[in-house]
This record gives structure tokens, C-alpha cells and sequence, in this order.
């Protein structure tokens, strides 16, 4: 816009003079939306975060004569103020980088403010600072006479809905007060009459005005309604002057100039009155800031836990009420995050049926999001069902067999619902094939009630073809395969256990103690090799407790093994020295510590199991 002409010494004397006779720089109208930057003038225009931060040189003239009362547009894209050098109607970009005169005329045309349609500027037009006359602009009909009053009729403000402008009159005998027309000029009606008041303002939703005031004394902010009731002083006593009241877009705050021996600076407080903060001290005499609208057109978000849409809980269940709201980022902020019951609170589960809670959020432009979840409340105690249709129970498979049991649960009309179906053993059905003996596999069910049912079916898994010589030359060569597992210091009485137990196995399968059938021969050798077994069994049994994870699978095998052995050779045995005897009893003594001691280390269920594998290993019929 170039240099001004206009000598800082006039400068000085109007500021001087606006201040004093309290006609300054007005708040603009606020258009409803979320919290954007602050604008303010008094030498060039800057925008800064509402913190203060962030701050930025719009106008950037370099010159003495100040560009004052900023006003962002409607869609906060747009800047309209005044420069003091040549007293006319600027534009400029929330960047910057354009700028245009729209009101450029001899008179003194000052204090912008935009319709809420963005379409148009009302700004005063005068002679002097003391008369001047309310001036539309638009660019298609250009500028025309909107009211004309004795004296000065200054800073004119849209109400959010376009059809009232509020404005301060200040008549020939120098008072002053906030008056209201319809836009069209017609339906003066005065607001206040203390005749000290000025720098009216519009809430975003058009119920409010803030304005400033000297009525007895000293410079404060108010608010009043919008036809001019219920005036309430908002800033406390203070002998700083309150001044350029604007409303946030959002509602929630208000931003002002407050100063004290021509020091001023830009504060904000809550719409209450509460909560001064100060933003910041710019290097200019009078600032006059308004707060960017943001245009928000998103509804706010909700999340909402609990209920949960469609649940079903039973009577008398303590269910609490879960949700909160929130507005997305840019957005406007919540005003309102509601429902007949508080989030943290139990919701109504005393009466059996339907019931129903709505969340509604509202922010601060007027959008509104609901959200209802529906829930049933139940009297249930009948147990779900689990439908086998397949049922292995009693079949008999092979090592390796695929099967997988087809299964469904259900619980009864008008029930809590099934919370839980499946099966522990048998996921998703597939039964356990891996290893020989007797198996079970469990299939379970569980309504939202608590109410459970399980079903059990047992199967066996036969061994693989092969004589008991050639099974126990299967099981060394599994044991010797676990040498790698145990190469730590840690598994040293495992691994000697191990060895020990690979060195017997070898014991009994050398060929001298063996017929061609496959059985053991019912002499010294064969007795060699039951003693051989009954003294690892021992040691294996009643040694030490460091047995864990895979070393006790090594420990009991063998102990299995040689049970069966002893137990097929008894009735051949007994009558050559009681060898066969004894170690019958030996492994009568494994077998009850397995079963009934060291619960610990093994439980019941799998000590049976493998019982039962060795079993069908060597051939021979179910007998635990």
C-alpha cells in the first residue's frame, strides 16, 4: 500500500483522541465456528495463536501511520481493515500476500465489519472523527447510505443471522450508547442508557451481546441479552481499561484489550467472566483483535463402549454407562456430551425386555451427533447346548488319523446369548492324533448368564504295526533324538537319566535276549534286562525333584515301558528267584507315586495318558 503522508503528530492526537472519547477500534462480528488465529492492528496487521504464539506481520508498511480494526470474514480467509494514513477500507489475506481497497473515498471511512453471508461490509463513513454514518459495500451494488443519525453512529456488528446490526451512537452532546436496526436501516431501538457504553458484539448464537462500558467510573466488559436485558459486568474491579470485547467463534471465550497508562495488551477470559489470561503486549497503541472463525461443518464424534449395541445382560446386572464425545481436529469443540444416564453410572437392568440409551454430542456451531444402543435384559439359568454330530467317542484311530469333530452350540430362545464355544483339547475340532493310548477331548459352552455345559468324548489312538521289540527299538531311537535338548549344565541329572535309560533300552535289545516272535526269552538274560529297567525305574522314581518339562517326559517313559514288560513277562518269571516279583513290585510303586504323588510336577490326568500310550505301544489291551 506504500508509504502514508499523514504526520505521526496527528496520528498521536486521534489515537489519543479516540481512546479518550471511547469511540476506539469495536470488535467486529463474530461468526460462528471453531477458535482460528487472532487478528489485531494498531500498526500493521498481525495474526498470532490464541496462546500468543506463532505471531506474523500481514501488512508489513514500515510506516508510522497504523492499519487498525481487523475483522476476519465469515470463511476466515479474508482480513477487512482500516488504515489511519488515508483513513479507507483495506483487504488483505489470511497469508498476506493480497491486498485491494474497496472503500476509498475523501472521507474518513473506518471500522469494517462483515455480514455474516460474506457478500458485503457495513464500516462508518465522516467527515471527522466526531460525525460519521453507517455505509454498506458489496461488490455488485457497491457502496450505499445504510443510516444516518445526529453525531456518529460507529462500529456496527452483524448478528449471526444477517437481519440486526448493533452499533454505537453517540449523540451531539457527546454521550453514548449501543443501539440496534433491522439490516435493511429501519427498527432503531436503543439497548443501553447509561450513555457511557460502546463496542457491541454478538454471541455466535445471536442470544448475546458483550460490550464495554465506563458506567460509574471505570472502564469494564458486559453482556447482555440481545434485546438489551440482563446486563452483567464481566470483568472485575481493576483500574485497567476493558476495551474491543470479541467473541470467540466457538462461544466458549472472549478476547480483549485491556490497558493501563497506554500500555496495552491482548487477554482472554472465559464467557463468564472467569479465567484471565493474557496472550500478549504487541508494540502498538491500541490492538483491537478478533478471533478467526474456523467453518465447522463436521458433527461431533461419540464413543460408546458400554452398552454395547445389542448386548444382553442379565437382570439385576451392574452394567456401567461408558461414552464420551469429541470434535475432530479445526473442529468447533463439545458443548454438550449427554444422555439420560452419566458416563461412570449404571445403566437400568431391573426389568426384563428392551432397553435403549442415546448419546447426543453438540458443539459449538449447533451439529449434533446421536448415537442409541438398544439392549436386552434377561432372566436366564438354563445351560447352552453343545451338539456333537459327529461323536468319535469309543472310536478307535491311528497315529497320525485326521479328524476333526463337526460342533455347534446354541443357547435357548430368548436366552443371554452363547458367549463362548469351543474346545480346549480340540481346537476347532481337530483331534489330538499325535501320540498312541487313550485320549479325551472336551467341548465346552458358556451363555453371558455363566451358565456352562461341557461334553466329553473319548477315543483311542493305536500304535503303529511293529512287535514290542520293534516298538521299544522306536522309543530308543526317540529318546536319543532329545540329546539336543539337554546340553546345559542345568539338565546335567536329565541327561544322565537320558543316557542311563538309552543304555538299558540297549541292554534289552540285544539279540540274545530276544525270540523271533519278538518277545523277550524267559531266561537270565531277559530277567538281566527287567532288572536293568526296574533299577532305572527306581532311580528315575525316587531320585531327586529336579525333574521338569521334558526330562520328566523322559523320566516316565521308560517307567512305562518297563511296567508293561514286567506285567507281560510276570506269569514266566515268578518261579525263577522272584526276580520278575520284584520288579513287578518296583514298578507297582512307580505306578502309585505317578498316580498319586508329585501333583506338582505332573498332573493326574497326563500321568494316565501316558500310561495309557505305552499300553497300546506294547501291544496291549486297556487295563487303567
Amino acid at each position: 500500500m506504500g508509504a502514508r503522508s499523514i504526520a505521526v503528530l496527528v496520528l498521536a492526537v486521534l489515537v489519543a483522541v479516540a481512546v479518550a472519547s471511547f469511540g476506539g477500534p469495536t470488535a467486529s462480528a463474530t461468526v460462528p465456528g471453531a477458535n482460528g488465529k487472532i487478528v489485531f492492528g494498531g500498526g500493521d496487521i498481525f495474526v498470532a495463536n490464541p496462546d500468543g504464539s506463532n505471531l506474523v506481520n500481514l501488512t508489513r508498511t514500515g510506516d508510522a501511520i497504523p492499519d487498525n480494526a481487523p475483522q476476519w470474514s465469515p470463511n476466515g480467509g479474508l482480513i477487512a481493515f482500516e488504515s489511519t494514513g488515508n483513513r479507507d477500507i483495506y483487504l488483505t489475506s489470511a497469508d498476506g500476500t493480497y491486498h485491494e481497497a474497496i472503500a476509498a473515498t475523501p472521507a474518513r471511512e473506518t471500522l469494517p465489519s462483515w455480514a455474516p453471508d460474506g457478500t458485503h461490509i457495513v464500516y462508518t463513513s465522516g467527515s471527522t472523527q466526531n460525525d460519521g454514518d453507517l455505509y454498506v459495500w458489496s461488490r455488485d451494488r457497491g457502496t450505499r447510505l445504510l443510516v444516518a443519525l445526529p453525531g456518529a453512529e460507529a462500529g456496527a456488528v452483524y448478528s449471526p443471522d444477517g437481519s440486526t446490526l448493533a452499533f454505537t451512537w453517540t449523540n451531539n452532546a457527546g454521550t453514548s450508547d449501543i443501539y440496534a436496526i433491522n439490516a435493511d436501516g429501519s427498527g432503531l431501538r436503543r439497548l443501553t442508557t447509561s450513555g457511557h457504553e460502546a463496542q457491541p458484539d454478538f454471541s455466535p448464537d445471536g442470544t448475546k451481546i458483550v460490550f464495554s462500558s465506563k458506567r460509574g467510573g471505570t472502564s469494564a466488559l458486559y453482556v447482555m441479552t440481545a434485546d438489551g436485558g440482563a446486563q452483567t459486568r464481566l470483568s472485575p474491579p481493576s483500574a485497567d481499561a476493558y476495551e474491543s470485547p470479541a467473541w470467540s467463534p466457538n462461544g466458549a471465550k472472549l478476547v480483549y484489550v485491556r490497558s493501563r497508562t497506554g500500555l496495552a495488551s491482548i487477554w482472554t477470559m472465559n464467557a463468564n467472566g472467569s479465567g484471565e489470561t493474557k496472550v500478549l503486549t504487541p508494540q502498538n497503541a491500541f490492538p483491537t483483535p478478533h478471533w478467526q472463525p474456523v467453518v465447522d461443518v463436521s458433527p461431533p464424534t461419540i464413543s460408546f463402549p458400554s452398552p454395547a449395541d445389542g448386548a444382553v445382560y442379565l437382570g439385576g446386572q451392574v452394567v456401567i454407562a461408558d461414552y464420551s464425545c469429541a470434535d475432530g481436529l479445526g473442529g468447533s469443540e463439545v458443548a454438550a456430551c449427554s444422555a439420560p444416564v452419566s458416563s461412570g453410572s449404571p445403566v437400568d437392568t431391573s426389568t426384563t425386555g428392551s432397553h435403549s440409551l442415546t448419546v447426543t454430542a453438540r458443539d459449538y456451531v449447533g451439529n449434533v451427533t446421536s448415537v442409541t444402543h438398544t439392549y436386552t435384559v434377561v432372566v436366564d439359568r438354563t445351560r447352552p447346548t453343545v451338539d456333537i454330530r459327529n461323536s468319535p467317542d469309543g472310536m478307535t484311530l491311528s497315529v497320525g488319523d485326521v479328524f476333526v469333530v463337526d460342533f455347534a452350540c446354541a443357547d435357548e430362545d430368548g436366552g443371554s446369548g452363547l458367549q463362548l464355544c469351543g474346545s480346549y483339547s480340540a481346537p476347532e475340532g481337530r483331534l489330538d492324533t499325535s501320540v498312541a493310548g487313550h485320549h479325551s477331548a472336551e467341548f465346552h459352552a458358556q451363555d453371558r448368564a455363566g451358565n456352562w455345559t461341557q461334553r466329553i468324548v473319548n477315543y483311542w489312538v493305536a500304535a503303529s504295526p511293529g512287535n514290542a521289540r520293534q516298538r521299544l527299538e522306536h522309543l530308543r531311537d526317540v529318546l536319543a533324538a532329545k540329546r539336543p535338548l539337554f546340553t546345559l549344565p542345568r539338565h546335567y541329572y536329565a541327561r544322565t537319566r537320558l543316557e542311563r535309560t538309552l543304555a538299558s533300552l540297549d541292554l534289552v535289545l540285544e539279540p540274545q535276549r530276544w525270540r523271533e516272535d519278538g518277545t523277550l526269552r524267559p531266561d537270565a538274560g531277559g530277567l538281566a534286562a527287567m532288572n536293568e529297567l526296574r533299577q532305572v525305574t527306581a532311580h528315575l522314581v525316587w531320585g531327586d525333584e529336579s525333574l521338569r518339562d521334558a526330562s520328566w517326559d523322559i523320566a516316565v517313559e521308560p517307567i512305562l515301558v518297563t511296567r508293561e514288560l514286567a506285567y507281560e513277562r510276570f506269569d514266566e518269571v515268578r518261579a525263577l528267584d522272584n526276580t520278575g516279583a520284584q520288579a513287578k513290585f518296583a514298578l507297582w510303586r512307580a505306578e502309585r507315586h505317578l498316580r498319586t504323588g508329585d501333583g506338582e510336577e505332573q498332573p493326574m490326568h497326563s500321568i494316565l495318558s501316558y500310561i495309557s500310550s505305552w499300553q497300546a505301544l506294547i501291544g496291549l489291551p486297556p487295563c487303567c
